[in-house]
């Protein structure tokens, strides 16, 4: 049975266009109105969700709720922007997608970019050397397998590029960090990733951190990257 992708869109020939484009990589596209509950309905069966932004609103929220539930936390997203929204590509990344798409559809590029966020979500990435699957640090603890972070104020699920940032910067404690070090460690080779795209990131790692710990354990430094304090618990 081949894999299903849902496709959150009220719009019918988006759908029958990408559901073209998608069995043509051996996928089958399933329509879904973008709501969160029809969302967590189907996504046990499901291998990813591709959102519709046609209305930027809905569709960042339906995003962050997406990301924000159990449920659905670690599903692979992709979210297609028409090119007079391509202003709101950060805001996308911040609300939680994996890859955005602008539009008309290439069918070559969704399909290799879905291919690759599932891969991604599937995988967290190659590990340092001797790193265990769970291990603790500072006042927090983290799952290798599940890439959760939990801490004395609560837990939160990391996506395998945060993941990857912060083993990263697990590995140069109390050291700066910079951008293109990041870019090395936490995306695939030859891929295009701007300062933004990384400052995003980090930004979501310190939140997670936050929400696990309390703590602001990542701290900017100037023209230069991040540095990583953890207090020890």
């Amino acid at each position: 049975m081949a894999p299903i992708i849902l496709v959150a869109t009220e719009d019918a020939d988006f759908s029958l266009l990408l559901s073209h484009a998608l069995a043509s990589g051996g996928f089958q596209a399933i329509a879904i109105a973008p709501r969160i509950e029809d969302v967590e309905t189907r996504i046990s069966t499901s291998k990813a969700l591709i959102v519709d932004s046609t209305d930027i609103d809905r569709a960042l929220e339906l995003c962050r709720r997406a990301r924000s539930r159990q449920r659905t936390a670690t599903v692979p997203m992709m979210a297609f922007i028409r090119a007079q929204h391509e202003n709101h590509y950060l805001k996308f990344l911040k609300a939680g997608v994996d890859e955005c798409v602008l539009r008309p559809l290439s069918p070559e590029l969704i399909l290799s970019g879905l291919r690759a966020i599932i891969t991604r979500r599937d995988q967290p990435g190659p590990a340092p050397t001797c790193r265990r699957r769970s291990e603790h640090i500072g006042a927090m603890s983290l799952d290798g397998s599940t890439r959760m972070l939990e801490g004395p104020h609560g837990k939160a699920s990391l996506s395998p590029t945060e993941y990857r940032i912060l083993l990263r910067m697990l590995a140069s404690p109390g050291q700066v960090v910079s951008r293109r070090d990041l870019i090395e460690a936490a995306w695939p080779p030859g891929r295009f990733v701007d300062d933004k795209t990384v400052d995003v990131h980090v930004s979501k790692l310190r939140k997670a951190i936050h929400i696990a710990t309390g703590d602001k354990a990542i701290r900017t430094v100037r023209s230069n990257g991040f540095m990583a304090n953890f207090n020890k618990g």
